[in-house]
């Protein structure tokens, strides 16, 4: 038998999940930002921080959109086709 087989059989939790994971106390947004970092960030409010940031980033980002769309934009009357239109197609003979 080899030496590292056997050293697995004896000692199974040895090679356990060895990657962290947070406790089932916190919510699951909380416990995803965890996760998702990597471990990295392992404190509540350092999450909510995260998520608060990341929200109002989000919002920003929204209404910027919105006001660029709503006053910023072009109307569209002045789009040139590059092609002229023979406007008397359009009129009843």
């Amino acid at each position: 038998m080899d030496i590292l087989s056997q050293y697995n059989k004896e000692r199974s939790d040895a090679l356990g999940d060895q990657t962290w994971s947070p406790s089932a106390e916190y919510g699951f947004l909380i416990r995803l930002v965890m996760r998702l970092s990597g471990g990295r960030i392992q404190d509540a409010r350092k999450v909510t921080v995260v998520l608060v940031a990341a929200t109002l980033t989000g919002l920003a980002a929204s209404v910027a959109v919105l006001a660029i769309g709503f006053y910023g934009g072009d109307s569209g009357s002045n789009i040139d086709l590059g092609v002229e239109i023979d406007q008397r197609q359009f009129t009843n003979p």
